[in-house]
């Protein structure tokens, strides 16, 4: 739900680009990674340092987690 909202968010911001839209795309992205790092603990994973905006990230095809070494 988050990854479709950050999608929608970036097609709103190319009809009509908002200073609020920046706010909102750092938002999501940020609670994405929450419950990314949240999956990764869980699961006794690290997430990498650094990997870009976050919904750019290829996930499990299996989970839908990033970093997932679980169903590679």
């Amino acid at each position: 739900v988050i990854r479709a909202l950050i999608d929608r968010v970036k097609y709103l911001n190319k009809q009509v680009p908002a200073a609020e839209n920046v706010v909102i795309l750092r938002s999501l992205r940020n609670a994405l990674l929450g419950f990314e790092l949240r999956a990764a603990r869980r699961h006794g994973r690290e997430l990498p340092a650094y990997w870009g905006p976050i919904e750019d990230v290829t996930t499990c095809t299996t989970c839908g987690h990033i970093a997932c070494g679980d169903h590679s």
